[in-house]
């Protein structure tokens, strides 16, 4: 378990080493902190997030050794790809209506309501949180927001592009010193110097420009006009 600022930002079940483990943690949270990922956002306030309460995300990692142990084993990452359905409900659990319409437990891990009238943890009843957990992998109807996560997605991309481009030509200016990093020189002259060292570059490797921008389009799944 982790804490930010006392209150609990993760939970970990098991280790990272177990063949089965688990995380739940505050992914408002990591995204603020770490990853950037806004994009969630808008698919979270599609389903009614007010843009400041937590969300929680949970995960389970299944390692190579838990796959390759299944009735079924999974070594191919196209089989993988067909049975995650399966892996969660095994993991999470799947809900279910008895007699007395309370869920029944199966399932990993379990988030459960206490009973004092019965001290059996094995029929405590699911926690309705849980059950939403439970149902992760049943289709949703759409949502329309593939162009919108995708154009979020893009900003970051580039956002994270701009930075990586800014910091080598600081980096490059610094090597190559002389006019390049005189105190009067600005942006723009080091920009010639990287479309003349670039042509050479190209011209070296027998490479095309936009023959190589082609490919990272098809490689990134972007549009090609």
């Amino acid at each position: 378990m982790t804490l930010d600022c006392r209150k609990v930002a993760t939970l970990r079940f098991s280790g990272h080493g177990a063949p089965l483990s688990a995380t739940i943690y505050n992914k408002v949270l990591e995204i603020r902190q770490k990853s950037g990922k806004t994009w969630f956002y808008d698919l979270w306030a599609r389903n009614g997030w007010d843009g400041e309460s937590p969300v929680w995300r949970v995960e389970f990692r299944f390692k190579r050794e838990f796959l390759g142990n299944l009735e079924h084993p999974i070594d191919d990452p196209y089989d993988l790809l067909d049975r995650f359905r399966s892996l969660w409900s095994y993991a999470a659990g799947q809900a279910s209506h008895s007699s007395e319409e309370e869920h029944e437990l199966d399932g990993w891990l379990r988030y459960v309501i206490p009973s004092a009238a019965d001290t059996n943890r094995s029929r405590w009843a699911v926690h309705p949180v849980w059950v939403l957990v439970q149902q992760a992998f049943i289709e949703p109807e759409s949502e329309g927001l593939g162009p919108v996560v995708r154009e979020r997605k893009r900003q970051r991309n580039l956002e994270q592009g701009l930075a990586a481009t800014v910091g080598y030509l600081t980096t490059l200016t610094a090597w190559l010193g002389g006019q390049y990093a005189a105190p009067d020189a600005d942006l723009s002259l080091m920009l010639r110097w990287l479309y003349e060292a670039g042509l050479e570059y190209l011209e070296d490797k027998q490479l095309d420009f936009q023959a190589e921008v082609r490919k990272k389009q098809a490689r990134f799944g972007l549009m090609i006009a």
